[in-house]
């Protein structure tokens, strides 16, 4: 079968693959890992799949059509959130249009949360969680009714769902079809550049109310991937892409287990690649951890401080404290380790001092950059559902504007952590090759632009 991949044009202010919608200020595109690990499922089984991310290089009408024609798919998928919904709707009719034969597949968290309001009529199905096995389900043949995690329109108009399927064994996930993109499409500031994304695990054990991936996609539970594997995963990114400057490690909450981050430092040590990384983190990991992790090439934790408020983190269910993200801050820096500093504002409950109090945090934090998202939590998170939600999306689908921080104070926000000397020093001290000098150079124009334009 032939099957396209296709992430439609961006939403102003908004992405497709963070752990709720809204984007933060200056951060770049981060490449399709989840859906081209599909693909390479796909093609595994020996379908032919194309990937067309419209967000990293867009394409006029025309021109999309005309690629369309000449693959002629069979089956499109589709990734869509709450935020993206009527834009991802739209490009399924078109597409549709130019191929009245077409099925689609909406995958992703809305398709998880609210798969009903992805089905316009009984050629579209949305699937429900992991979604490797159920697209090569479809790809078969097989009908409806017997996918695991598939919800579908009958044409009398009814919905009907089926249920999820077990847990994929992580270790049989196929490499990335990277062979369909070009990392030099998506830069990001605070990443040597170019930079590719790589998922050691899949699923967090924390309930942190408006992180969407585990609520909606993988699962309250940990399941890592073998070190080895993880190991070949970066072989085989150099060997793509031998000007690779640096891996991401994007398992959330990769940190906090450290029996898995020294199995993978261990053997990334052992096999001596010479490329930096980074990884996400919570402020409660095990400090014992830095030294392992630098060792063996980590150069970039990026942190979850979230707020400097105690009670805000509460509301937030963190299971953290400001303390435990001061202490982190310190030790990373004392090994040489940069940090990227993520906050969130408009909390549930949440007020003005709350927030002026986390802008105090991060700037008396020794980190090196920082971002500041309005918090805006998917369908289906606890998050979302949660009383007086400033993030909550109405019946619609339609994002409503958080408060109660003034829009202004965006501006004023990274203004106040970016415009002091010792930032200046921290960004500028640690360049040590033409990767760090283009990460930055983007980073700088994209406040730049956002800030003066936006």
């Amino acid at each position: 079968m032939r099957i396209a991949f296709a992430i439609p044009a961006p939403v102003p202010g908004f992405s497709r693959s963070g752990r709720w919608p809204s984007r933060a200020m200056g951060r770049g595109l981060r490449p399709p890992d989840q859906l081209l690990t599909a693909a390479a499922w796909l093609e595994r089984e020996g379908h032919e799949t194309r990937c067309f991310d419209l967000t990293a290089r867009p394409l006029l009408p025309e021109e999309l059509a005309r690629h369309f024609r000449d693959f002629a798919p069979e089956l499109l998928v589709l990734p869509s959130t709450a935020a993206t919904r009527e834009g991802d709707l739209a490009f399924a009719a078109d597409r549709r249009r130019e191929a009245p034969g077409l099925t689609v597949a909406f995958v992703g968290p809305l398709a998880s949360a609210a798969p009903s309001s992805l089905l316009p009529d009984p050629a579209c199905g949305a699937v429900r969680g992991e979604y490797e096995e159920p697209l090569a389900a479809l790809a078969r043949g097989r009908l409806w009714t017997g996918i695991p995690g598939l919800v579908w329109r009958e044409t009398a108009g009814d919905v009907r769902e089926n249920p999820r399927g077990p847990w994929l064994d992580v270790s049989r996930l196929p490499f990335p079809a990277w062979r369909h993109i070009d990392p030099n499409d998506y830069p990001d500031g605070i990443k040597r550049f170019p930079c590719l994304p790589l998922s050691t695990g899949r699923g967090c054990p924390y309930r942190c109310t408006f992180c969407a991936e585990p609520q909606l996609l993988f699962g309250r539970g940990f399941r890592p991937r073998p070190a080895q594997a993880v190991a070949d995963e970066i072989a085989d990114d150099l060997r793509r892409f031998p000007g690779l400057a640096e891996i991401m490690f994007e398992t959330d909450s990769f940190t906090s287990f450290p029996e898995h981050v020294r199995g993978i430092c261990e053997e990334l040590a052992r096999r001596d690649f010479r490329i930096s990384w980074g990884c996400n983190s919570r402020v409660d990991m095990d400090p014992a951890l830095l030294p392992v992790m630098k060792e063996a090439g980590c150069r970039l934790l990026v942190v979850g401080f979230e707020s400097g408020s105690d009670r805000t983190l509460a509301t937030l269910q963190k299971d953290a404290t400001v303390a435990q993200g001061l202490a982190l801050a310190r030790a990373a820096r004392g090994h040489g380790l940069l940090v990227h500093g993520c906050f969130v504002w408009g909390a549930p409950g949440e007020t003005l001092e709350d927030c002026e109090e986390t802008l105090r945090f991060s700037r008396a934090l020794p980190i090196t950059s920082f971002q500041f998202t309005p918090l805006s939590p998917a369908p289906g998170t606890e998050g979302f559902a949660g009383p007086g939600d400033q993030g909550a999306l109405d019946a619609r689908l339609r994002l409503r504007p958080p408060s109660p921080f003034p829009e202004n104070g965006i501006r004023r926000a990274y203004l106040g952590f970016y415009l002091r000397p010792v930032i200046w020093w921290r960004t500028l001290a640690p360049l040590r090759s033409l990767a760090d000098l283009k990460s930055r150079w983007y980073g700088l124009a994209g406040f730049a632009k956002e800030l003066l334009g936006g």
